[in-house]
C-alpha cells in the first residue's frame, strides 16, 4: 500500500478507532492501530511475533486487530463491497473474473484459501508460502 492510500485509509477509519487518553496512560494512536492491523493482515504473523515490530503487547493486539478490522469493514463496505443490484451487474462481475483471473463463472472472492499440496518435482520454492508450507490457492487479489 502506498503512503497516500494509507493516509486516505487512516482518514476514513481513524475516527472509529481513536481512543481517548486517560490519567493512567496514553492511548494507542489510530495510526499505530491501523498499522498493526495491516501488518497482521499482510503477514499473518501471530500477535506474539507482531508485538516486536509494533511495540504493542500481544494482549492489546488481540483486542486492536479485530476491532480495527470491524471498523475497516464498517467504513469501506458500502463503497468497496457493494452487492450487485441487477442481473447485468452479476454478468459483468463474472466476465471480469474470467478476463482478469481466468476463473469462469465466479461472482466474487473474499480473502484467500491455501490448500496443502505435495510440490511438483524440482519446483523449488515456487509453492512455498509465508506460512512456511507448500501450498497453492486463490490469493484473493481478484474481486
Amino acid at each position: 500500500m502506498d503512503h497516500n492510500t494509507y493516509l486516505q485509509s487512516l482518514s476514513i477509519v481513524g475516527p472509529s478507532i481513536t481512543k481517548e487518553n486517560t490519567l493512567m496512560r496514553k492511548s494507542i494512536s489510530a495510526h499505530d492501530r491501523l498499522k498493526a492491523t495491516l501488518m497482521f493482515l499482510a503477514t499473518g504473523q501471530a500477535y506474539e511475533e507482531l508485538k516486536h515490530t509494533t511495540s504493542i503487547s500481544a494482549q492489546s493486539l488481540g483486542r486492536i486487530v479485530p476491532e480495527t478490522c470491524k471498523a475497516i469493514w464498517a467504513s469501506l463496505q458500502e463503497d468497496f463491497m457493494k452487492f450487485p443490484e441487477s442481473e447485468q451487474e452479476w454478468i459483468e462481475i463474472a466476465k471480469g473474473f474470467e478476463e482478469v483471473c481466468n476463473f469462469p463463472r465466479s461472482l466474487g472472492v473474499c480473502g484467500g484459501k491455501h490448500v496443502l499440496i505435495t510440490p511438483p518435482p524440482r519446483s523449488g520454492t515456487s509453492f512455498y508460502n509465508y506460512r512456511r508450507k507448500f501450498q497453492h490457492g486463490v490469493d484473493g487479489h481478484c474481486q
